[in-house]
């Protein structure tokens, strides 16, 4: 699609998320600052992410050297949904809990074989992360309709690596797949702001540990023994997000 294309298509979409985003807001039976939510609710969220990756290993059966690039911090995307409950009816503190299922693009995690004169012979591998998270947040009482919240979370983190044999500048060759799961964990803090008793918006940051980047054993349609491992794959996500409570 043309860049014009693509700008219109995206401005079309921004503006049919700002209309219905209006029409929500105008309509919504306003909330009362006394009067918090309680019970279950659903969310969506969207964040840019940074990740990086450190303590990254290279094996190889024929002692091959390589030289590690990408593994910097690295700017991406994500969304997740979450299902909650918010606890006070019961607990008599403004506690709520979440089922949240995470989804980050990619962070490229790519190898240059040294003795390539011209760094052009390696690996290309993005991975993937999904990364499903129980999680427990304190919302912090203020009589108004904002609620700064703090919390974390624990889950687990599978991280998929796509690592592809090819000369740079030149068609890829063939893939190999690997998942690897993780112990995951994560601490988060933001605003809650309750603009009707249905609805309400969620901004803040989020650090996590994601464990561990490994590609297995390449197999022989890559290169036959080869294997790429990060021991410490971590995220720094920035979260906009819309919950309904029922």
């Amino acid at each position: 699609m043309p860049q014009s294309g693509k700008a219109r298509g995206v401005i079309s979409a921004v503006g049919a998320a700002f209309l219905l985003f209006l029409g929500m807001f105008l309509h919504a039976d306003m909330a009362r600052a006394d009067d918090p939510a309680k019970g279950p609710y659903i969310g969506m969220r969207g964040f840019l992410v940074f990740t990086d990756v450190d303590d990254v290993t290279f094996s190889s059966p024929d002692s091959s050297e390589f030289t590690i690039l990408d593994d910097a911090i690295e700017f991406q995307g994500g969304l997740s949904l979450a299902f909650g409950y918010e606890w006070s009816k019961h607990l008599k503190l403004p506690i709520r809990t979440e089922l949240e299922g995470n989804w980050r693009v990619s962070h490229d995690l790519d190898g240059r074989a040294q003795s390539s004169p011209d760094g052009a012979v390696g690996y290309n591998n993005h991975v993937a992360n999904l990364n499903p998270m129980v999680n427990v947040l304190l919302d912090i009482p203020t009589g108004s309709f904002w609620r700064p919240y703090v919390g974390g979370g624990v889950g687990v983190s599978f991280n998929v690596s796509h690592v592809s044999n090819a000369p740079i500048e030149e068609p890829e060759g063939s893939t190999d797949q690997h998942i690897n799961a993780s112990f995951a964990w994560s601490l988060q803090a933001g605003l809650h702001f309750r603009w009707s008793r249905n609805w309400a918006i969620q901004a803040g940051y989020r650090f996590s540990n994601l464990g561990r980047i490994d590609t297995g054993t390449l197999a022989q349609n890559v290169a036959a023994g080869d294997r790429f491992v990060g021991e410490d794959f971590t995220a720094h996500d920035i979260l906009l997000g819309i919950n309904y409570m029922f």
